[in-house]
């Protein structure tokens, strides 16, 4: 059963982002906040052995949008990022309204990024074995590899470079699907990054492209809805996390807060 004492209140400058933001993304959520004045699911936040800071483990999109807006600490639900039932998977960009043709071309002029044609199954077993940066797979079925660059060239600031190239082409949805695009869709895969790497790379500085790690979390916490004057206050924060245990408290007491075992699909998000 889930421990409210694993929702603390934290200040956003703790809090260390391992992939990078889509600013789009980001001015739409502090819009969105700045007129409703809600938080209303709060982010997830790792400690690790050897880490100063908490990782962020969801809710980049949240963080940044907090920080643009001037508020000083957040509510985060805070796991220990080396537990087992932290698992980390991966997300895959549906490119909306473009062509094959038309991504292969950006990628190749603005990333700077040789594409070539493969098979599915050649494209999986390279990724997975770390000799692609991604592949891509276009509307009319077509697979194209993105190769891993020569050696001394920086893999991490490649991929950044290439979803950069696509990002300004079309809308991009997050997707498990892995051969089909769509019609008028490219389909772009990028590898599953180990837990390890991904505090490696937070460790060095670095990060990796938005959306394209999907960590999952047992007991997340939902609809929270506190106000955001309560995280813009200056008061100490050992006197926020005793009145945010208190209204925790209150709603558990009086039974309004409701714990789901299963999978749980939410519409309005």
């Amino acid at each position: 059963m889930f421990q409210h004492s694993a929702l603390r209140v934290v200040p956003l400058d703790r809090c260390i982002l391992h992939e990078r933001t889509d600013p789009r993304r980001v001015a739409k959520l502090a819009d969105r906040l700045a007129s409703e004045q809600i938080l209303s699911n709060p982010p997830i936040v790792g400690t690790h052995p050897g880490l100063d800071g908490l990782i962020v483990v969801d809710g980049a999109t949240r963080v940044t949008a907090l920080r643009q807006l001037g508020v000083p600490h957040v509510i985060a639900q805070v796991v220990a990022y080396d537990d087992p039932q932290v698992s980390l998977a991966g997300w895959n960009h549906a490119i909306g309204d473009v062509s094959g043709a038309a991504f292969r071309a950006a990628v190749q002029a603005d990333a700077g990024v040789a594409v070539r044609a493969c098979r599915h199954e050649e494209a999986e077993a390279a990724l997975a074995a770390d000799l692609l940066l991604a592949y891509a797979v276009d509307g009319a079925g077509a697979c194209w590899a993105l190769d891993m660059p020569a050696p001394g060239q920086d893999a991490t600031a490649l991929r950044h470079a290439i979803f950069a190239s696509y990002a300004r082409l079309g809308p991009i949805t997050r997707t498990l699907e892995r051969q089909y695009a769509g019609e008028s869709q490219v389909l772009v895969v990028f590898p599953t990054y180990e837990k390890t790497t991904l505090v490696e790379l937070v460790l060095a500085g670095h990060d990796v492209p938005p959306g394209i790690t999907r960590h999952a979390i047992p007991e997340r916490v939902l609809r929270l809805n506190l106000p955001l004057r309560f995280l813009r206050e200056e008061s100490p924060l050992v006197q926020k996390q005793a009145l945010l245990d208190a209204w925790i408290g209150e709603r558990t007491a009086a039974q309004r807060m409701r714990y789901y075992q299963e999978p749980t699909i939410v519409f309005d998000e």
